[in-house]
């Protein structure tokens, strides 16, 4: 409606401009020139305010109404940018708090686990459930805790030496009730003493062997 009305606005003035110059190169010098140019400046005039004049012949509460619907749409256009910049900042801030409780909590574990597990933490994952401004874990979600052989992470590290002659040696693929239940007795045990280093529920640690599955 608006761009309408000043899309017609702009064209009559043109128009008139165009007319008036026409005039003047058709008409000679003379007295009527002067009244002319009078004529056409009145209709310039009345041109110009016509956007003004159109506002009055409008329907003042239908006037109203589009402008209250012009500037609600801008305003939940710029409500909806707003949310989605707070929701891209809150990603980015819950990221990095992931990040630094993480290393928090593994170097407090590390030492532990391979004093009395004999196991040591390749990778541990902090989820939140929300944002949280407090220096604690009321929002925690879960912590996923990744773990493999101290000794075998220490044999990896250690410096090459002379090569040696190992006959291979075959290993039954099939995993005994026995062993599998000692893991999981290992893995329970593990999380409780994480549990208790961390001042953390339980039920949100889950340890995972490396290459292996998740214990609950």
């Amino acid at each position: 409606m608006i761009v309408g009305i000043v899309s017609s606005w702009i064209t009559n003035i043109i128009l008139l401009i165009l007319f008036a110059t026409i005039l003047e190169l058709i008409l000679p010098n003379s007295s009527t020139h002067r009244y002319v140019k009078l004529v056409v400046g009145l209709m310039l005039l009345v041109a110009m305010l016509q956007p003004v004049l159109s506002i009055f012949q409008e329907d003042p509460e239908e006037l109203l109404k589009q402008m209250d619907s012009w500037g609600g749409d801008s305003y939940e256009t710029e409500m909806n940018i707003n949310e989605l910049e707070k929701t891209d900042i809150e990603s980015e801030s819950l990221a990095y708090i992931s990040e630094q409780v993480a290393v928090q909590l593994r170097g407090k574990a590390q030492t532990v686990l391979i004093n009395e597990f004999e196991k040591e933490i390749t990778d541990l994952t902090v989820s939140f459930l929300s944002l949280h401004e407090q220096d604690d874990l009321d929002n925690l979600d879960s912590i996923e805790v990744i773990i493999s052989d101290a000794s075998l992470q220490r044999n990896e590290t250690d410096p090459p030496e002379e090569e040696i002659h190992i006959e291979p040696i075959v290993i039954e693929t099939n995993t005994t009730p026995g062993s599998q239940e000692e893991n999981t007795e290992g893995n329970s045990l593990m999380r409780s003493r994480l549990s208790e280093l961390w001042e953390v529920p339980e039920e949100v640690i889950f340890i995972r062997e490396e290459g292996g599955g998740t214990s609950e």
